[in-house]
């Protein structure tokens, strides 16, 4: 698993468990506010100041679709590399 993916997970079981979780969100949003920038729902000037339930559920949600970006991509480069398909063959034309 990415960091990322770790960090989001380790996010996730404070929110739930700890109630630390406005402090913890905030420093995963410093931390990956570029990744987060790549999201086009995420608009850094509300997220700016993590300091309600409703902003940590939004950024959940939004790192959740920035995971699922990572590992799309991860996932199109490795079949791209390996899974190529055979070009197709088509029969000389009759003259």
């Amino acid at each position: 698993m990415c960091q990322f993916c770790n960090d989001l997970q380790e996010l996730e079981n404070k929110y739930f468990f700890t109630d630390d979780y406005l402090k913890d969100s905030q420093k995963f949003n410093d931390k990956y506010k570029e990744s987060l920038n790549t999201n086009t729902i995420y608009v850094y000037t509300k997220l700016k100041n993590i300091d309600t339930e409703k902003k940590i559920i939004q950024l959940l949600s939004i790192a959740y679709d920035v995971k699922q970006l990572i590992h799309l991509n991860e996932d199109k480069e490795k079949q791209g590399k390996k899974f190529l398909p055979e070009p197709m063959k088509f029969p000389e034309p009759k003259k």
